[in-house]
């Protein structure tokens, strides 16, 4: 949920923030839910909003709404957008998403494991990974992972390909 590996990646949280986090990590996810729905009400925008947008995010999801959770986590990339909590870098003329942080490793597994239950986007999820975890080449020409990418984002990546059928790029 919202609760990453290194601390200094994200903000504090609000009192509701740790009380909603609490009752989704109880599997209360309606109570959550309204509980993070008070929060964004009472707030002004900032990172303190995504953090509010990622707990309804992870509570839709786990209502199996995920085109609404989809949203949500899209929602919540915007809200640190304008906090300047994400770089851009450009390669080959093309604007690449390439993660930076933990935190966003984590909010684009999330996203894009929404994306490919039930909206029917495969291709903008595999997209998405594989801009945020782009690939580098050792000396020998080997495929090696982004720093950020965990287990659950190759497997992800992995079965994403394969449901695309692009079997070949989907071995490492």
């Amino acid at each position: 949920m919202v609760v990453h590996e290194r601390d200094d990646e994200r903000p504090d949280l609000s009192p509701i923030q740790l009380q909603a986090s609490e009752l989704y990590e109880q599997k209360q996810y309606k109570s959550a839910e309204q509980l993070a729905h008070l929060d964004l009400a009472q707030q002004r925008r900032g990172l303190s909003t995504a953090v509010t947008l990622e707990i309804l995010g992870d509570c839709a999801t786990s209502l199996g709404s995920h085109r609404q959770a989809a949203s949500l986590y899209l929602y919540r990339e915007g809200a640190e957008l304008i906090h300047g909590h994400y770089t851009r870098t450009s390669r080959r003329g093309t604007s690449q998403q390439a993660c930076t942080t933990s935190w966003e490793a984590a909010l684009r597994v999330k996203q894009a494991r929404s994306l490919s239950h039930g909206t029917g986007t495969l291709i903008e999820a595999t997209a998405m990974l594989e801009r945020c975890f782009p690939h580098s080449t050792n000396r020998q020409r080997q495929r090696q992972p982004h720093a950020l990418a965990s287990l659950e984002s190759c497997m992800l990546l992995g079965s994403l390909l394969q449901r695309t059928e692009r079997k070949a790029d989907a071995v490492v």
